[in-house]
């Protein structure tokens, strides 16, 4: 009889571990998405707004430093060609405007995740990436302890 107890406990126990292994497995895959996604997210913003702006800035110091035909134009040019990705980016990062009172009923305030396509864009792949670690964490609950090692 205490075997038969001692067997089931040691069953349980190793039910119990191995659902702690998957649930510390699942938080460090999170934390990993987490990673991935502000990665990604970051280099969004560098390629939409800080290359952009660097190479305006850029001419502008050298316009700055010497006043001259050249440097105004360079500084012309440089602000042309990044012009449309400029106000395409403004565009994306515009708040839509919170209804008013009266209209609050009717239409429900933008979600934190709507400030920008960026922010969209971020959640979207957080989200993939908290499913991709779901279906990890449930293929490994799936799995028997026995194959755990």
């Amino acid at each position: 009889m205490v075997t038969v107890k001692c067997n089931a406990l040691q069953t349980e126990l190793e039910f119990h571990k191995s659902v702690y292994d998957a649930q510390v497995d699942y938080i460090h895959c999170l934390f990993q998405a987490l990673r991935d996604g502000y990665k990604v997210f970051e280099q969004s913003l560098q390629e939409a707004i800080c290359q952009p702006m660097q190479g305006i800035l850029s001419a502008y110091l050298e316009l700055s430093r010497e006043v001259s035909d050249d440097a105004l134009k360079t500084f012309l040019v440089t602000f042309k060609a990044q012009y449309s990705q400029l106000v395409s980016t403004l565009e994306k990062l515009k708040v839509p405007p919170i209804p008013a009172q009266h209209e609050a009923a009717e239409k429900p305030a933008p979600a934190a995740e709507a400030i920008s396509m960026f922010g969209s864009h971020f959640f979207q792949t957080l989200q993939s990436l908290e499913e991709s670690c779901l279906a990890q964490r449930q293929q490994t609950l799936l799995t028997s302890p026995d194959s755990r090692t």
